[in-house]
């Protein structure tokens, strides 16, 4: 999981954040449980794709190149809970970052309230700026979700 089995770790909780799409939940579950797409809505995200075959389920796998703070890394990330149209969770399973996330999609009126909660483990490099690290991923989030209502609002 991390860089060398007993190496200290800290868990960097980043807190809930919400944001309103005006897409229908399908529209936006689809959008985002598809890792070719992370790229284009993701600003650390150089490429994503799935690496298990068949339809996504829990236990599913796909592998993500991402540039964290200009250090690029390859992580492999398990679906840990599946609900399409509503909810999915994520983790990362290598790597010096790992990686929790939670998306929960909520009918709002005409679109949909996209709910995402996450921690963060560190380790290696990324501990040495442990305050930074929490703000920079906390606003790589809002910026990441700010994208996200952009591009599918735009069609």
């Amino acid at each position: 999981m991390c860089d060398k089995p007993n190496e200290r770790r800290i868990t960097l909780s980043v807190s809930e954040l919400s944001i309103f799409i005006n897409r229908p939940p399908k529209d936006v579950f689809d959008y985002i449980s598809n890792p070719a797409n992370n790229n284009q809505w993701q600003s650390n995200t150089e490429f994503a794709e799935w690496i298990s075959d068949g339809s996504p389920s829990v236990g599913s796998t796909f592998k993500m190149v991402v540039n964290n703070f200009g250090r690029k890394t390859e992580t492999e990330v398990e679906i840990t809970s599946w609900a399409p149209p509503h909810q999915m969770s994520t983790k990362s399973v290598n790597g010096p970052l790992l990686l929790e996330g939670k998306t929960v999609l909520t009918v709002q009126g005409d679109g949909t309230l996209v709910t995402y909660a996450s921690h963060v483990i560190i380790s290696g490099f990324f501990k040495i700026a442990e305050s930074l690290v929490s703000k920079m991923f906390r606003k790589g989030f809002e910026a990441n979700l700010t994208n996200l209502k952009s591009m599918l609002e735009a069609g």
